[in-house]
Protein backbone atom coordinates (compact mmCIF):
# COMPACT_ATOMS: atom_id res chain seq x y z
CA UNK A 1 0.00 0.00 0.00
CA UNK A 2 0.82 3.52 -0.70
CA UNK A 3 0.34 6.98 -0.21
CA UNK A 4 1.91 10.43 -1.27
CA UNK A 5 2.85 13.61 -0.13
CA UNK A 6 4.90 16.81 -1.10
CA UNK A 7 7.94 15.60 0.60
CA UNK A 8 9.40 15.03 -2.85
CA UNK A 9 9.00 18.67 -3.51
CA UNK A 10 11.13 19.61 -0.57
CA UNK A 11 13.83 17.22 -0.91
CA UNK A 12 13.76 17.04 -4.62
CA UNK A 13 12.48 20.62 -6.46
CA UNK A 14 13.21 23.22 -3.16
CA UNK A 15 16.09 21.64 -1.82
CA UNK A 16 14.94 22.24 1.84
CA UNK A 17 15.23 18.48 3.16
CA UNK A 18 17.93 15.71 2.62
CA UNK A 19 18.35 12.19 3.89
CA UNK A 20 20.37 12.29 6.51
CA UNK A 21 24.06 11.54 7.06
CA UNK A 22 23.63 7.81 7.97
CA UNK A 23 22.30 6.99 4.53
CA UNK A 24 23.63 9.40 2.07
CA UNK A 25 26.85 11.34 1.51
CA UNK A 26 25.59 14.74 0.28
CA UNK A 27 26.87 16.52 -2.73
CA UNK A 28 29.26 19.30 -1.89
CA UNK A 29 26.16 22.23 -1.61
CA UNK A 30 24.56 19.88 1.53
CA UNK A 31 21.47 19.48 -0.14
CA UNK A 32 21.34 16.75 -2.37
CA UNK A 33 22.16 13.37 -2.54
CA UNK A 34 25.62 12.28 -3.87
CA UNK A 35 25.74 8.19 -3.23
CA UNK A 36 24.01 6.54 -1.16
CA UNK A 37 26.47 4.74 1.68
CA UNK A 38 24.05 2.94 4.24
CA UNK A 39 25.95 -0.50 4.53
CA UNK A 40 24.80 -3.52 5.36
CA UNK A 41 25.51 -5.31 8.91
CA UNK A 42 26.63 -8.09 7.31
CA UNK A 43 28.05 -7.66 4.17
CA UNK A 44 29.76 -4.58 5.53
CA UNK A 45 31.21 -3.50 1.84
CA UNK A 46 27.69 -3.47 0.47
CA UNK A 47 25.50 -0.62 0.12
CA UNK A 48 21.65 -1.99 1.49
CA UNK A 49 20.37 -2.49 -1.59
CA UNK A 50 16.66 -1.94 -0.44
CA UNK A 51 18.02 1.61 1.07
CA UNK A 52 19.70 2.07 -2.44
CA UNK A 53 16.19 1.40 -4.62
CA UNK A 54 14.44 3.35 -1.96
CA UNK A 55 16.36 6.87 -1.93
CA UNK A 56 16.84 5.96 -6.20
CA UNK A 57 13.16 5.79 -6.42
CA UNK A 58 12.34 8.99 -4.00
CA UNK A 59 14.81 11.08 -6.10
CA UNK A 60 13.71 9.51 -9.58
CA UNK A 61 9.54 10.34 -8.55
CA UNK A 62 10.39 14.01 -8.13
CA UNK A 63 7.23 16.01 -6.94
CA UNK A 64 5.54 13.17 -5.54
CA UNK A 65 7.40 10.09 -4.56
CA UNK A 66 5.02 7.39 -3.43
CA UNK A 67 5.10 6.63 0.45
CA UNK A 68 5.22 2.99 1.66
CA UNK A 69 2.23 2.77 4.22
CA UNK A 70 2.11 -1.02 4.98
CA UNK A 71 4.48 -3.43 3.58
CA UNK A 72 5.50 -7.53 3.79
CA UNK A 73 8.48 -6.73 4.48
CA UNK A 74 7.00 -4.88 7.50
CA UNK A 75 4.69 -7.90 8.23
CA UNK A 76 8.18 -10.24 8.21
CA UNK A 77 9.87 -7.99 10.58
CA UNK A 78 7.06 -8.05 13.33
CA UNK A 79 6.74 -11.59 12.47
CA UNK A 80 10.55 -11.90 13.27
CA UNK A 81 9.69 -9.74 16.22
CA UNK A 82 7.83 -11.80 17.91
CA UNK A 83 9.38 -14.83 17.52
CA UNK A 84 12.38 -13.68 19.47
CA UNK A 85 10.02 -11.94 21.88
CA UNK A 86 8.57 -15.79 22.30
CA UNK A 87 12.45 -16.59 22.67
CA UNK A 88 12.15 -18.77 18.92
CA UNK A 89 15.36 -17.76 17.24
CA UNK A 90 15.11 -20.34 14.34
CA UNK A 91 11.44 -18.57 13.55
CA UNK A 92 13.38 -15.14 13.96
CA UNK A 93 16.08 -15.93 11.43
CA UNK A 94 13.42 -17.74 9.14
CA UNK A 95 11.64 -14.37 9.08
CA UNK A 96 15.61 -12.22 8.80
CA UNK A 97 16.61 -14.41 6.13
CA UNK A 98 13.25 -13.82 3.96
CA UNK A 99 14.01 -10.34 3.86
CA UNK A 100 18.47 -10.80 3.01
CA UNK A 101 17.67 -13.31 0.49
CA UNK A 102 15.24 -11.27 -1.49
CA UNK A 103 17.73 -8.57 -1.74
CA UNK A 104 20.49 -11.05 -2.09
CA UNK A 105 22.63 -10.31 0.95
CA UNK A 106 23.95 -13.00 2.68
CA UNK A 107 21.92 -15.14 5.33
CA UNK A 108 21.96 -13.98 8.71
CA UNK A 109 23.23 -17.27 11.37
CA UNK A 110 22.87 -15.77 14.62
CA UNK A 111 25.55 -18.68 16.06
CA UNK A 112 28.95 -17.02 13.77
CA UNK A 113 27.78 -13.72 12.67
CA UNK A 114 28.76 -12.17 15.68
CA UNK A 115 25.41 -10.19 15.58
CA UNK A 116 23.10 -10.26 18.53
CA UNK A 117 19.49 -11.29 17.56
CA UNK A 118 18.07 -7.92 19.18
CA UNK A 119 20.57 -5.74 17.06
CA UNK A 120 19.99 -7.66 13.89
CA UNK A 121 16.40 -6.54 14.22
CA UNK A 122 17.52 -3.32 15.01
CA UNK A 123 19.45 -2.63 12.04
CA UNK A 124 16.86 -4.91 9.81
CA UNK A 125 13.94 -2.32 10.95
CA UNK A 126 16.23 1.01 10.11
CA UNK A 127 16.61 -0.77 6.47
CA UNK A 128 13.67 -2.41 5.63
CA UNK A 129 11.21 0.74 6.99
CA UNK A 130 13.16 3.48 5.45
CA UNK A 131 10.97 6.54 4.74
CA UNK A 132 7.89 4.55 6.66
CA UNK A 133 7.48 7.17 9.50
CA UNK A 134 8.77 4.23 11.77
CA UNK A 135 12.68 5.53 12.96
CA UNK A 136 11.65 7.90 15.55
CA UNK A 137 9.81 4.97 17.50
CA UNK A 138 12.34 2.91 17.58
CA UNK A 139 15.21 5.29 18.77
CA UNK A 140 12.99 5.29 21.92
CA UNK A 141 12.07 1.58 21.77
CA UNK A 142 15.77 0.70 21.49
CA UNK A 143 16.92 3.37 23.20
CA UNK A 144 19.22 4.22 20.97
CA UNK A 145 19.22 8.31 20.46
CA UNK A 146 19.76 9.73 16.87
CA UNK A 147 23.14 11.23 16.08
CA UNK A 148 21.41 14.55 15.32
CA UNK A 149 19.70 15.08 18.98
CA UNK A 150 20.82 17.53 21.16
CA UNK A 151 22.20 16.25 24.41
CA UNK A 152 20.53 18.91 26.40
CA UNK A 153 17.31 18.68 23.78
CA UNK A 154 13.81 16.94 25.07
CA UNK A 155 14.43 14.11 23.55
CA UNK A 156 17.12 13.02 25.78
CA UNK A 157 15.88 14.54 28.86
CA UNK A 158 12.20 13.31 28.08
CA UNK A 159 12.54 9.75 26.65
CA UNK A 160 9.61 8.89 24.65
CA UNK A 161 8.75 12.44 23.56
CA UNK A 162 7.66 13.17 20.18
CA UNK A 163 8.52 16.34 18.66
CA UNK A 164 6.34 19.27 18.85
CA UNK A 165 4.32 20.24 16.14
CA UNK A 166 6.38 23.03 14.05
CA UNK A 167 5.05 26.61 14.39
CA UNK A 168 4.21 27.51 11.13
CA UNK A 169 1.43 24.02 11.32
CA UNK A 170 -0.38 26.00 14.55
CA UNK A 171 -0.13 29.20 13.18
CA UNK A 172 -1.93 27.50 10.35
CA UNK A 173 -4.29 25.37 12.29
CA UNK A 174 -6.82 27.34 14.74
CA UNK A 175 -7.84 24.39 15.99
CA UNK A 176 -4.12 23.68 17.60
CA UNK A 177 -3.08 25.13 20.71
Amino acid sequence: MVGDLSLGDQVNSRLEMRFGDTYIQPTANNKQTQAVIFKDIIDRDVVHPFVEQEISAFHAAGLYPDMTVASEREMHLILAEAALASGDINGFTTHINHLRTRDGLTPYDPNSSGIEPIEMLRFSRQAYLFLQGRRLADHYRFNDPSPEWRPDGTAMRQPGTFFPITIIERRANPYID
